[in-house]
This record gives structure tokens, sequence and C-alpha cells, in this order.
């Protein structure tokens, strides 16, 4: 499997000749980046990946098996919003970091679930 790896930076690389998801999840673990790793897309398929770090540990824990990795991973997408969420009882601010699953931009936080209907022209692709 070859990967291309995307950075917050615009800079990408590619990972080539992946055997597994292990041997994938332990070189994107690995790698030395000066910028944080965004997303990962497979060459061959187009498939898009964001890249979270807790979640990559998880799985290379046992904690996970690929099933489960893959779900939590695999997006249509990652967005920014151009311009202030309001919700009912708090704001989204600018160039908030959004994963596409299906016809759906969800906030990607710790803290809080929000989802909004995609498309939607307060976003963009990064």
């Amino acid at each position: 499997m070859n990967i291309r790896v995307h950075f917050m930076d615009g800079a990408s690389m590619e990972i080539n000749a992946v055997k597994s998801l292990r041997a994938l999840s332990e070189a994107l673990i690995a790698l030395p980046y000066k910028t944080e790793p965004l997303k990962f897309v497979s060459i061959s398929t187009g498939k898009q990946f964001y890249f979270d770090f807790q979640v990559i540990q998880a799985f290379l824990a046992g904690e996970l098996d690929e099933m489960e990795l893959v779900r939590k991973l695999e997006c249509h997408g990652l967005y920014r919003n151009t311009s202030v969420l309001k919700m009912s009882d708090f704001e989204i601010e600018i160039d908030s970091l959004f994963k596409r699953i299906d016809d759906k931009l969800i906030l990607i936080d710790d803290d809080r679930f929000v989802s909004v209907h995609y498309p939607d022209s307060d976003f963009i692709e990064v």
C-alpha cells in the first residue's frame, strides 16, 4: 500500500510499500515532522483518513482492531469553516477543523460533538 501524508503546513510526503495497517501506523507515529500530519490518503484508492495520533496509538496498543481503526479515521475529506458558526449555546471559531462523513461535517473536538450538513458555503476543503 502506498500512502501520501499531508501536513498542516501544506507539505506532503509518500510512504511506499507498506504491507499492513500496523506497519503503516508505526511509520506514521515515527514520522520526523515539523508540523503535525493532517491526513493520509491511499494513492491507489483515493480513500482519505484523518490523522488522529491518539487513535493510532490505541490501535498499536491493542485497544482497537483494524476495523475500528479504519472506522474512526476514514473520512471523505477535511474542511475548515470560513465564518463563525453560531450554535444554540456557543460559537465555533473560524478555521476549526471538520471531517466529512457522507453528507455531514463533524467538528474534530474532544470536548463537544457538532455536526452540520454538507455541502455548506461556509466551509473550504483542506
